[in-house]
């Protein structure tokens, strides 16, 4: 007699489980931790009752039965359930006695049988670690020129905005045309790559750019400009080296490029990731050692025996040397150089929490590393998401089961499979094949979807109606307040800590730069370090030659979603 396979058996030989940095990805880990644990409970608890005396199992069944009932209100209401609910009901029953009994019996295990009983390990793709240092470089790199009282790089913008700053005088479109618009490495390359490598093959001067480098005496074949237009790991920086070699072809794009093409990492590997951790730790290392001593790369003499991180030979050695050239002419380029390695030291700390000491990576065996395999990256997920994206704009109407059935027939080589099958079982198949076409399974997901989407509508709509009121609110109270723009009347002695908070909330109105000169409320813990805030921020008012007087939006909307955008934390970013 055959046995059907038992699903949960999966689910506890689950060992872990590698995604990317996002928050619900994370979600999904745990989730997917918490089944694991359920089933094996369940199937402890199964087992357990088919080795117990009647005796001592009855009175477990008649408690949890009871329970059920008076959960639906007695037991003529029970008694109105139909035969299906009542059945749903009663696997529930057995659910719950089954994950009582098989938790008893987790209890009695050794602590090494629990531990590689609940082991799962949570790893999270380094193809994106590498993709937010970069940007998380870039962003420090950005705010270096206003720290440093320095000219930054030009802002770049379309046609509209230009048109908008150029308008003259102080309207709110050229204020709002200067803040969107941006300037420096990033932008320049994507400018480069819409022009060079443009996503539409219909755009751009890719076919051009190609044979005009094949028919060049110095370069003499086709060369393909790093994609910039999608998220692409390292595309940004190979477009800075690739802008830097070709000087003379990319002319333009010099200056705002010159710090990416120093700051290769290094390729991702196909090891298990479980075992990236010391390697991370040396690539930190390798951050703070830039930091400390930029020499290692801009120096004269430096070299890749004590510049790079392996050690190795530069991954394109004429990009080094073509930075090396130019140094008379970047002046700032240490500055730069030394911000990029701070932000992205910072963001490669956030991005290793799995790896910290003491964490369930550190711990692990040998063993269990290898029990645990999994890839450094999540590029097969992405992979098999873009492969679907792609089948869907060949087939529209295909639905996701259908699709899962075909990619699932091709990897598991099932045709072979299928030779092996007798008559009988194909007409099973061609039954059930067709119940799953008729159940309206497609439809039952999208409605349920359409159910969760009004919800979070719901639930975001009465936060936004929150959040409005606690702006209007926060406003009349501004409007209402009596600054105080004499410096001798803030003393410890005259002023509450509270009437110092709705003080700097006036100021923070007008703080509009991309470098805050007032800290954020959380920042300021103590009396005295308000006080002083506040002193420092009357005199730059006072300080302007127009300085402004009223309230024009509410004061706390933007350190509220500075607050938000910190409980939501960075990973909500990428994503990716």
């Amino acid at each position: 007699m055959e046995f059907p396979a038992d699903k949960r058996e999966f689910a506890r030989k689950v060992r872990g489980m590698t995604t990317d940095h996002a928050e619900d990805q994370k979600k999904l880990q745990r989730l997917v931790e918490e089944w694991k644990r359920a089933c094996d409970r369940e199937i402890r608890g199964e087992k357990a009752m088919l080795s117990m005396a009647p005796e001592t199992l009855i009175p477990l069944l008649v408690d949890e039965s009871a329970r059920a009932v008076e959960e639906v209100g007695g037991l003529e209401a029970w008694t109105a359930l139909s035969e299906h609910e009542q059945d749903t009901r009663n696997k529930e029953i057995m659910k719950k006695i089954s994950a009582h009994l098989g938790e008893e019996c987790y209890s009695a295990l050794s602590d090494d049988e629990k531990h590689a009983t609940d082991l799962f390990v949570r790893g999270y793709c380094c193809m994106h670690k590498e993709l937010n240092s970069v940007k998380g470089g870039n962003t420090k790199m950005v705010t270096f020129w206003e720290a440093a009282g320095l000219t930054g790089p030009i802002k770049l913008m379309n046609h509209d905005n230009a048109a908008a700053a150029a308008f003259g005088g102080s309207s709110a479109a050229q204020s709002r045309a200067e803040e969107v618009s941006v300037g420096g490495a990033v932008k320049t390359t994507s400018l480069a790559g819409a022009i060079f490598h443009h996503k539409d093959d219909k755009k751009g001067q890719q076919d051009t750019l190609r044979i005009f480098f094949e028919a060049s005496s110095t370069v003499g074949a086709m060369v393909r400009f790093p994609d910039t237009s999608n998220t692409r790991y390292q595309s940004h920086c190979e477009a800075a080296a690739e802008l830097l070699v070709h000087l003379p072809l990319y002319m333009e794009f010099l200056e705002m490029s010159s710090v990416h093409a120093l700051c290769r990492g290094p390729e991702s590997g196909s090891g298990n990731h479980l075992d990236l951790g010391p390697l991370h730790d040396k690539l930190k290392a390798h951050c703070c050692r830039v930091i400390e001593k930029p020499s290692l790369l801009l120096a004269p003499d430096a070299s890749y025996e004590l510049g790079s991180l392996d050690g190795k030979l530069w991954e394109r050695p004429d990009a080094f040397y073509a930075v090396q050239r130019l140094r008379s002419a970047l002046p700032h380029l240490q500055g730069v150089l030394v911000a990029f390695f701070e932000g992205a030291l910072e963001t490669w700390e956030r991005f290793t929490v799995e790896f910290a000491p003491g964490g369930t990576i550190s711990q692990l065996t040998e063993d269990q590393r290898n029990e645990a395999w999994m890839k450094s990256t999540n590029d097969d997920n992405e992979g098999g998401l873009g492969s679907f994206r792609v089948g869907l704009r060949q087939a529209p109407s295909m639905t996701i089961h259908q699709y899962n059935a075909r990619v699932i027939y091709k990897t598991n080589k099932t045709r072979e499979y299928i030779k092996t099958l007798k008559p009988i079982d194909h007409q099973f198949l061609r039954e059930r094949a067709r119940f799953i076409d008729s159940s309206g399974l497609e439809k039952s997901q999208r409605r349920e979807q359409h159910e969760e989407d009004n919800r979070v509508v719901g639930e975001k709509r009465k936060k936004d109606k929150a959040k409005e009121e606690k702006s209007d609110a926060k406003r009349a109270k501004l409007n209402a307040l009596t600054v105080i723009l004499d410096v001798s009347r803030l003393t410890m002695d005259t002023i509450t800590v509270a009437e110092i908070d709705l003080q700097l909330d006036w100021h923070r109105q007008f703080d509009t730069g991309k470098v805050k000169k007032i800290p954020m409320k959380r920042d300021l813990r103590l009396k005295a370090v308000k006080l002083n805030a506040l002193r420092e921020a009357v005199e730059h008012h006072n300080a302007r030659p127009d300085p402004p007087t009223r309230v024009q939006t509410s004061a706390g909307d933007a350190e509220d979603a500075a607050d938000s955008e910190c409980e939501a934390g960075f990973d909500s970013e990428q994503e990716d």
